[in-house]
């Protein structure tokens, strides 16, 4: 006699669920898979504005080395004058210095605004690429060493919190359309499921 082959399919295991476990957790038109947690999620819109603070003082900076770069000859030059055994700067160095000031100048200019528009963006969920290269860009500030000790300190926060697989799927729901309280809704509801 032949056994019936359905009796392979039966499970003597009493621990064996009855119903089918759900491996996604769905909060309005979001799903979310089981077990993702959205606490960095919630701490993109802190890196945001702490990007936009930064690369305000490095705006800032940029315009106080810009103006130094062009005083600073002339402040040399009074110098000179002054000192009755003092020799006159050369006049190329005159422009070396407002050269290599000013182009630090832009440099601090180009961080500072990177750093504001990619904090705007991390508000509102978008370009995470571009927000890393931002952050990135944060360690150009060596150059003056001013915002640099902040500049780091932001770069691993930054890193540790858009680097995460929660918030790289954050980004990727709002890349498909939905809106930036319905995600954080969706993050806060699996947060309060764990």
């Amino acid at each position: 006699m032949n056994p019936d082959p359905r009796d392979d399919d039966i499970d003597d295991n009493p621990y064996r669920p009855t119903a089918e476990v759900a491996d996604r957790l769905i909060v309005g038109r979001i799903e979310l898979p089981l077990g993702i947690t959205g606490t960095m999620v919630r701490q993109v819109q802190i890196v945001g504005i702490l990007m936009i603070v930064q690369g305000s003082l490095d705006v800032t900076m940029s315009i106080f080395v810009g103006i130094y770069a062009w005083l600073m000859p002339e402040i040399l030059r009074e110098a000179a004058t002054n000192n009755p055994g003092g020799r006159p700067m050369p006049p190329e160095t005159e422009l070396v210095i407002s050269m290599v000031g000013s182009g630090l100048a832009v440099a601090v200019l180009a961080v500072g605004l990177a750093n504001i528009f990619g904090g705007i963006w991390a508000i509102q969920f978008r370009h995470r690429g571009r927000i890393l290269i931002a952050l990135w860009s944060g360690m150009a500030t060596l150059l003056t060493c001013y915002c640099l000790p902040t500049s780091a300190m932001l770069l691993v926060y930054g890193m540790i919190v858009l680097l995460s697989q929660s918030t790289a799927l954050a980004f990727d729901l709002r890349r498909r359309g939905h809106d930036v309280a319905e995600i954080q809704q969706a993050f806060l509801v699996a947060s309060s499921r764990q």
